[in-house]
């Protein structure tokens, strides 16, 4: 997000320079302009009385007008970079929030798991959020349905139960924890 605003904050600069190039090219043009007017009242021709105009001064008119179009079409398309920048920025921010939000929620869901382990004993056993439920009482399963249905059916009496950590990619890492649960 911060590279898109300095690529921004250049675009920006570099569309200011393209609008003082399009006013200094008009300026040129009207100079050009007023110069070829000049010569032609001054007896050089500008071809409406059917005297050629001199061709150095239209050769300099259309100089002009060509240092114009293009200044115009470098304004055009730094205006066009601007606006595509701001609609990257736009996304990016309203992803960042988006993942902010999400951020935010996955550190509730972590407390809640936190807390659930403390109310069993499980943190002092070593049991921490991020490790995954292996089995209980010997029966591998794999759901938090699973679990709830056990406890709810145990009528208190303890359950064994064995956790793994896992790493980042899932698989499981270091020797698992066993620990009862009622």
């Amino acid at each position: 997000l911060t590279a898109k605003q300095a690529e921004r904050k250049t675009c920006e600069q570099g569309l200011q320079k393209a609008i003082a190039d399009v006013a200094a090219a008009q300026t040129a043009l009207d100079d050009a302009k007023a110069e070829a007017s000049a010569a032609s009242s001054e007896g050089e021709g500008d071809g409406k009385d059917g005297k050629k105009a001199s061709p150095k001064k239209s050769g300099a008119v259309s100089s002009a007008e060509s240092a114009l179009r293009n200044a115009k079409t470098a304004e055009s398309i730094a205006r066009t970079g601007v606006e595509v920048l701001k609609t990257q920025i736009a996304e990016l921010e309203q992803k960042k929030e988006v993942q902010a939000k999400e951020l935010e929620k996955r550190q509730v869901d972590a407390k809640q798991v936190e807390q659930y382990l403390d109310q069993f004993g499980l943190l002092r056993a070593g049991v921490g959020a991020g490790m995954q439920l292996l089995s209980v009482d010997g029966r591998e399963i794999s759901t938090f349905g699973e679990l709830e249905k056990m406890v709810a059916e145990s009528g208190g009496r303890p359950l064994a139960t064995r956790w793994t950590a896992l790493d980042e990619a899932g698989a499981p890492v270091g020797a698992p924890v066993d620990t009862n649960i009622t």
